[in-house]
């Protein structure tokens, strides 16, 4: 684990990046390398973000190590270029310093600096040393000098590019002198500043643009020898998304391909036959990699309504970044309702890491109508002399799917046990059956007692069946008795005249 760290912020004009000779400024030992991201535009154009990550012994001959920058950048990146700082294509990173004395197995003048990897795996073209007369904008090389400095003064210790497009300046081995310690620079100037001079398509920084899982850089070192030497690599850097840098001494640390399903959830009709589910695959795809997929129970049975998969292979060929999977699902008849299962990923052979989503689940929509149940009407009228009262529960949508229903009578003004019998029971609904009927028995209730009501109601349909709008019915009662009291006129049949009547007619 690195465990040497100090990281500083620099805020500058536009103008200034180009012009102060001692711009990037920051507290170093001799041979230490540092970190530093920039953007070439939009948000935080103006600032260089930069991070010692400690002295390159510690990487030379080392072994594989996440690197130690005080915790994850990736807050301070975000606060400078933009919560989407890992995947724009105009923010750039490198690593890069300068030994100037003897230490252990670092050569006196020797430069360290980043480049572009082609892939993970693929290790980039090696910087190659050139003298001041060479200039080749298409290839890469940098001039380790040992006397001249760029501003016309004459110490140790100047390093400079010959290429006006890739230049590396380091003024001296002074603390806090470094002028621009990124790749950028325009040849023989010292104050110019990696913010400034960028050139992605040579490839001395790399770019986000893929995604973290392909931003990985070779660090080569580069010392003061013949025209033409090539710089040795020391190892491969690594940047995440997180903005975790993890460092491996070997191109093929690298090499690795993540894996992960395209999405956390899917979706399918069942009459659709297939179901299709994405495996991306990215960093390291220079060999064969092998993922298994497999299913398991949701709502869902395998082999009635998908057909599962155990541990079936995927077989990724060199170079090849995603693939499809067809799982079969089942047209069932009848309706089933939305059901679902799950999906996983694991690595078969090859080299690996599954990353989130690692796992989905996959909703098989029905695309039969539910069946919907209701009663016939929401209202009845019966009197308490009739027997009983008949309800009818009507049946839409489909009709092959067997369900039950809960039908319950209570509530309104009408007494249990004495104006009908209650009923609490379950009806049962076998596929073709589009009606039922059920009965509740009345009570002629002795003595007049009104006109009273209770309801029926339907509740808890199985299956996947819906209730329709008519899920209650209102009985009304009607009374055959008169309350207490009252008199009832009759007819008379009798003679007109009232025997023994008198009868008046004129005196004479």
């Amino acid at each position: 684990m690195i465990t040497k760290n100090t990281r500083k912020l620099l805020t500058v004009a536009v103008l200034t990046l180009a012009t102060h000779p001692a711009l990037a400024a920051l507290p170093y030992a001799d041979g230490d390398l540092i970190l530093g991201l920039h953007a070439t535009g939009g948000q935080g154009a103006t600032i260089s973000y930069e991070v010692n990550i400690g002295n390159a012994t510690q990487f030379i001959g080392g072994s594989a190590a996440t690197v130690n920058v005080g915790g994850a950048i990736a807050a301070d990146l975000a606060t400078i270029y933009g919560a989407n700082w890992s995947s724009r294509s105009d923010v750039y990173w490198g690593i890069s310093g300068v030994q100037f004395t003897v230490a252990g197995t670092i050569p006196n003048r020797t430069i360290f600096v980043s480049k572009a990897a082609p892939a993970p795996g693929t290790q980039s073209a090696p910087w190659n040393r050139v003298s001041l007369s060479t200039q080749n904008p298409t290839v890469g090389r940098v001039q380790a000098v040992a006397t001249a400095y760029a501003n016309g003064s004459s110490a140790g210790g100047q390093t400079e590019s010959t290429n006006s497009t890739k230049a590396l300046i380091q003024p001296n081995s002074a603390p806090n002198s470094y002028a621009s310690h990124m790749p950028g620079g325009a040849n023989s100037t010292a104050g110019s500043s990696y913010a400034t001079y960028v050139s992605a398509a040579l490839g001395i920084e790399n770019s986000f643009a893929s995604g973290a899982n392909d931003s990985v850089l070779d660090l080569y070192q580069l010392n003061t020898g013949s025209v033409g030497t090539p710089g040795a690599l020391v190892g491969v850097f690594r940047m995440s998304s997180a903005g975790v840098l993890s460092f491996s001494p070997t191109v093929a640390g690298f090499n690795s391909s993540d894996v992960a399903l395209s999405a956390a959830t899917y979706s399918v009709i069942e009459n659709a036959g297939t179901v299709s589910v994405t495996v991306n695959r990215t960093g390291g795809t220079s060999s064969a990699l092998t993922v298994n997929i497999s299913t398991s129970d949701g709502a869902a049975i395998a082999g009635t309504d998908y057909t599962a998969q155990a541990s079936v292979p995927v077989v990724f060929a060199a170079g090849e970044t995603s693939k499809v999977v067809s799982i079969p699902v089942a047209d069932l008849p009848a309706f089933q309702g939305n059901r679902g299962f799950n999906v996983s990923i694991a690595i078969g052979s090859g080299n690996g890491n599954i990353l989130t989503p690692s796992s989905a689940v996959v909703t098989i929509q029905d695309n039969e109508i539910a069946p919907t149940v209701e009663l016939a009407a929401a209202t009845t009228t019966v009197n308490e002399t009739d027997e009983k009262v008949t309800f009818m529960l009507t049946r839409t949508g489909d009709l092959d799917t067997p369900f039950d229903v809960h039908f319950e009578t209570g509530g309104g003004t009408a007494v249990a046990n004495r104006d009908y019998t209650p009923l609490s029971t379950t009806l049962s609904f076998a596929a073709g059956d589009a009606s039922k009927t059920i009965d509740v028995a009345l009570r002629n209730a002795p003595g007049f007692q009104g006109t009273r009501n209770f309801l029926a109601t339907l509740t808890s349909p199985t299956a996947g069946a819906l209730l329709g709008t008519i899920a209650l019915e209102n009985v009304s009662i009607t009374d055959d008795e008169l309350p207490a009291g009252n008199a009832v006129l009759g007819a008379y049949n009798g003679p007109l005249t009232p025997s023994g009547s008198a009868t008046f007619g004129n005196s004479g």
